[in-house]
Order: C-alpha cells, then structure tokens, then sequence
C-alpha cells in the first residue's frame, strides 16, 4: 500500500477536502454563533459562549490538517478536538448514538490522510527515514 497509485491518493484526496470543507463551515457556523449551533451546544450542556473559541480552534486545526507539511499535526489536533466531542456527547445521556459521528469522523480522517500521504504510510508501515511528503 505505500505505492503512490492514482485511484489511492485521489480517494485520500476527495476525503480530505470533504473533512476540510465540512471543519470549515462547522467552526464558522460556531464563530458566528449561529442559532443552531448555540442550541446544539446548550443541548449538550455548554455554554455557547465558548463556541467562538472552539470554532477558532477548529478553524486553525484544519488549516493546519490542509497545509501538507502541517497535516500530521493537524489530524493530531482534530483528533483532540473530536476526542473532547466523544466525551462531551458521552456524558450529555442524548438519546441514540451521538458519539459516533466524533469517532467515525476521526477515523475516516487518518483514513484520508494515510491514503493521501506517502510518507504517513511508509510511517506507519515502520520504514526509517520518512519525510512527509504528500503524495
């Protein structure tokens, strides 16, 4: 798999522009404080005053998710921020599963990036001397 084929880094390509466009608009929809997002955030028992905060947040983490020589960092960083929603959504007693958005949501996001980066997958596959280069 650490082959540079087309079809692999062009799947890991379309993810990850879809996780960047869907972290953008959900941290603007935070920083702007829209009506949905601060219903959605006092459902789970936060105060929306720090939606603004966390949309910023979400806003650098993906930047960083889309540069490619920050991109590790950045799915490190989105990481933490879905691991906190996991607990959040956890402890909120909501009805149904919410949790698992969070959770598939990181998944398909290393997903995407191992798709997408050549040296995350000679990384992972325990070869020494990786530079990240994006495929």
């Amino acid at each position: 798999m650490t082959r540079n084929s087309k079809p692999i880094i062009w799947t890991g390509r379309a993810l990850k522009i879809l996780l960047i466009v869907f972290m953008a608009f959900d941290a603007s929809m935070k920083i702007i404080r829209a009506p949905l997002a601060v219903k959605a955030s006092e459902s789970l028992g936060l105060n929306s005053s720090y939606l603004p905060v966390l949309g910023i947040y979400m806003l650098i983490a993906a930047a960083l998710y889309a540069i490619p020589k920050t991109a590790v960092p950045g799915a490190v960083f989105i990481t933490a921020y879905l691991g906190g929603a996991v607990a959040i959504t956890s402890s909120a007693n909501l009805p149904g599963h919410p949790w698992l958005f969070p959770v598939v949501f990181c998944v398909v996001l290393w997903i995407a990036e191992y798709l997408h980066n050549a040296g995350f997958r000679m990384f992972m596959a325990g070869r020494r001397g990786v530079s990240y280069k994006t495929s």
